[in-house]
């Protein structure tokens, strides 16, 4: 199997190409056992992502296992780095399309760097009140392909991300889980933002997250596009398109890496 280390604004896949080559007959067993400690080097990834071959439009397909073996619809930054390892080894050039789990995705890959299209992000409920520990939290919840729930810091009674994520990332209110973003400061430069990922934990940086906090401030009248979201492990960047939301920032393939046998 071919498979790479990967990093996208501070967020860490191991990624395997499997259009040319074979795949692992337990990918979900396989990205367990590739989160749960750091290689030689330090690397410790937060998924396994498969680069597979098109369907009918699209020049790739993206698969993502999350560190607990559970499989998202939509990963933003995991969907740069697959467009970045096609244009790479040729299976695509400049802007194409790629399959998901949320459904077919723009991408543009040029020497300025890469940038995908996340489709529209919807704002399903504006004020979604969740009791945690016997506290009411009340946040926005969003769907950009996969769900999301919004808090920011400075309202009154919002409590940290070590506080509540977990919790609400698995609270019985959201069926299939969340993803859980907390705003801390809104500035003109943009907004700071901790991710804690259903099925991850905290992350250094979450694409579809950044996409879901700039598209409730600019909603509130916060911010206006577009909008650079500040995350432990770099900055990312929103701009609103006829498509839908698109999003930009580092995405860099790190070098061949070993599979456990």
């Amino acid at each position: 199997m071919k498979a790479y280390r990967a990093d996208a604004a501070g967020n860490r896949f191991v990624v395997i190409d499997g259009v040319a080559g074979p795949l692992p007959s337990d990918p979900a067993g396989l990205a367990q056992l590739l989160c749960a400690q750091a290689d030689v080097s330090g690397f410790c990834p937060e998924g396994l992502l498969l680069c597979l071959p098109g369907e009918e439009a699209s020049a790739v397909r993206m698969v993502l296992f999350n560190r607990d073996g559970s499989r998202p619809e939509a990963c933003g930054n995991g969907l740069r780095i697959i467009a970045l390892l096609a244009v790479r080894e040729k299976y695509a050039e400049g802007e194409f399309l790629v399959t998901t789990d949320a459904g077919l995705r723009q991408v543009r890959v040029t020497p300025k760097g890469v940038e995908v299209c996340l489709g529209p992000v919807r704002i399903e409920s504006k004020e979604h009140a969740v009791e945690v520990n016997g506290q009411m939290i009340c946040g926005t919840r969003v769907n950009v392909g996969n769900p999301h729930f919004v808090l920011f810091m400075g309202e009154k009674g919002q409590p940290t991300l070590e506080d509540c994520g977990e919790a609400l990332a698995t609270h019985e209110s959201f069926p299939k889980g969340t993803n859980v973003a907390i705003v801390s400061q809104v500035h003109t430069q943009g907004l700071s933002v901790r991710i804690f990922e259903r099925g991850v934990g905290e992350t250094g940086a979450c694409g579809t997250g950044a996409a879901a906090v700039a598209r409730v401030a600019v909603e509130r009248g916060m911010v206006s596009w577009p909008v650079r979201v500040e995350l432990p492990g770099g900055d990312l960047v929103l701009s609103m398109g006829s498509e839908g939301v698109w999003l930009r920032g580092s995405t860099e393939i790190l070098g061949s890496c070993d599979l456990p046998r």
